[in-house]
């Protein structure tokens, strides 16, 4: 993350001091968590301008650095046909992108706007469930959860018949109510290899035990190596939903039993840059995987929309995005999930809210009774949750269990008080991979192999 964005984002907060990444043992540590950025941040003194996203590397470096010359300005990176520049940051950066937006063969010039994950919210206590509602594929309805562990599925394997436990071992899958909510314990007896999920967000620990062998590194464009470590947290946990070992008598198990490929755009404190995530989207683009997992927000960029239309038209990718946590249906900061209704995205951008875990009474005729049969309402959206049109679909999001780094310090433990290994957080980042895991599952299917 470079200076400029630090500096972009302690203006933004009114001139509250920003601190330097975590960890490092030889530097001062903050004592809270920066507040989000305003809608419409930038970094000062950047500048991403775009070309013909057609152009071959070489012809774009040409043309960016022939306009960075006019104007005084240096080429930092070029990605998908856009450049980033640099210039000196008392530059107005808004009157700048007008000037260059005129100029012959620029298709437009925008700041390199802030992004961040949504804003936390609070998780709430988890019951462990001792009766859960949960119906076999014949339509019996089933209670007590040591009927559901003695299930069995029979499945062939060597040329023999071996009858498989239906309900996984995990020692926490009593408080995994988002899996008991959409019925994914039947699904992990199927060994089908499911397509891998590119995770865009503040990387992974690959040597978490519940995840080591499922994750790969892919790029850290935060700290421009191979190597995307999650000093957050955040990414770790998106990568449990999905991916997480399951039936091995510990910890979480995920939905999907395919890969995850963790790219990292967001520093340790949940920030990053327009620029960095159209990079990490357009590596996951170019990458095996298949389905592209976004829980992050910010405003409207048109190198972003280019690289989502790369991934989504050009190589058939299903992006997933979280809504966002800010209990709106305004779209100025929910960018990329706001995209979900645009046309020329065809429709694959999924834009995910996330759903409560317990349910709502709701006095409907209003005589100052609730009647629990008829006026309690189950699977409603979180209060937290993002709503409207341009959100299409509603996952579990709601003290969500799930995996967090063991292999290093990350901020989310020392700033929010929250495990190494696993924990609960709420949010519709924790939403969109469950789409994603599902997704994944799908397509793994026999019946739904076929690109």
């Amino acid at each position: 993350m470079s200076k400029r964005l630090f500096h972009s984002l302690a203006a933004a907060c009114l001139a509250l001091a920003l601190f330097p990444p975590f960890p490092t043992a030889a530097q001062p540590l903050p004592q809270d968590p920066p507040p989000s950025p305003e809608v419409g941040s930038f970094v000062p003194g950047e500048l991403v301008v775009g070309f013909d996203p057609a152009l071959p590397p070489a012809e774009s470096h040409h043309q960016a650095n022939a306009l960075a010359e006019n104007v005084g300005a240096q080429v930092a990176a070029v990605t998908m046909g856009a450049a980033l520049m640099s210039f000196d940051e008392q530059m107005d950066v808004l009157a700048l992108a007008d000037r260059l937006s005129q100029q012959p063969g620029v298709r437009f010039a925008e700041p390199n706007y802030i992004y961040a994950l949504p804003a936390d919210v609070e998780s709430q206590p988890i019951e462990e469930m001792s009766a859960v509602p949960f119906r076999t594929p014949e339509g019996e309805q089933l209670r007590s959860v040591e009927t559901l562990k003695s299930l069995r599925t029979l499945v062939r394997k060597g040329g023999r018949t071996l009858a498989v436990p239906t309900y996984p071992n995990d020692s926490s899958s009593y408080v995994l109510w988002g899996h008991w909510l959409i019925g994914a314990a039947l699904t992990w007896p199927d060994q089908k290899v499911s397509p891998m999920v590119c995770v865009v967000d503040t990387g992974v620990d690959v040597n978490h035990p519940e995840l080591k062998g499922r994750a790969l590194n892919g790029y850290d464009y935060v700290n421009d190596d191979k190597i995307a470590n999650d000093d957050n947290g955040h990414g770790t946990h998106v990568a449990g939903i999905i991916s997480a070992r399951t039936n091995n008598q510990q910890g979480v198990w995920g939905l999907s039993n395919g890969k995850v490929l963790a790219v990292k755009v967001l520093g340790s404190q949940g920030f990053g840059t327009s620029f960095n995530i159209a990079q990490g989207i357009t590596y996951c683009a170019n990458s095996p995987a298949r389905i592209i997992n976004l829980s992050l927000g910010g405003s409207p960029s048109s190198l972003q929309f280019n690289a989502l239309n790369y991934a989504i038209n050009t190589k058939g990718k299903l992006v997933v995005a979280a809504a966002g946590n800010s209990s709106t249906s305004l779209t100025a900061n929910a960018y990329p999930a706001a995209y979900a209704k645009d046309a020329v995205l065809g429709g694959g951008l999924l834009s995910v809210g996330a759903a409560r875990q317990n349910a709502v009474t709701v006095d409907v005729n209003g005589d100052d009774a609730v009647n629990p049969s008829a006026e309690s309402f189950t699977r409603c959206a979180a209060n937290f949750s993002n709503y409207g049109s341009w959100v299409e679909i509603v996952a579990p999001g709601e003290s969500i269990y799930s995996t967090l780094p063991t292999s290093y310090p990350f901020y989310r433990s020392t700033f929010n008080g929250l495990d190494s290994y696993a924990d609960t957080i709420s949010g519709t980042s924790m939403a969109a991979p469950y789409v994603s895991a599902v997704a994944a599952r799908v397509w793994g299917t026999a019946a739904f192999s076929t690109p």
